[in-house]
């Protein structure tokens, strides 16, 4: 038992590192005054605390439709289990019974049509996994999509 703790903690430190290294390549600094970066901060937060809530509502109300376009033709996730696709997202987040959720600690960081959004998410329900995660969208002409998610299950 002690070994699989230690399989999924790793596999879950795998699973972070390599959200950290798509942050990495997928966005770059700019340099910009403090006042700029905080109010920047704060918009960013904003938009990514929206997107995020607006794609777990299509999610709770079951709308496979709507989720689903949400979700770009190149998704990948990943945790403990491994890399999923676009459809196994579709088909995991279709079958789930999300009662309610909440976004706790969220962070963003942003880089012109890409947005790093990091948070605890708590779910209630069924077939969802309560933990640390971070969600990659990109903004195409006038909408966003999520272009990676990954996370990492609460370890009691």
């Amino acid at each position: 038992m002690s070994y699989i703790r230690s399989s999924i903690q790793k596999l879950s430190l795998l699973s972070i590192c390599l959200s950290l290294l798509t942050l990495s390549i997928v966005c770059f600094t700019s340099p910009l005054n403090a006042e700029s970066q905080n109010q920047q901060n704060a918009e960013n937060l904003k938009l990514g605390i929206s997107l995020e809530t607006k794609f777990w509502n299509l999610v709770q109300q079951h709308n496979v439709e709507k989720f689903s376009e949400k979700l770009a033709y190149i998704f990948q996730g990943l945790n403990a289990s491994g890399v999923y696709t676009r459809q196994q997202q579709i088909t995991g987040l279709s079958e789930a019974g999300l009662i309610s959720f909440q976004l706790r600690n969220p962070k963003a960081t942003r880089s012109h049509d890409v947005l790093v959004f990091s948070y605890e998410f708590i779910a209630v329900g069924t077939g969802l996994t309560s933990g640390p995660s971070i969600t990659v969208w990109k903004k195409y002409k006038n909408s966003w999509k999520i272009v990676s998610h990954s996370y990492v299950e609460l370890i009691p």
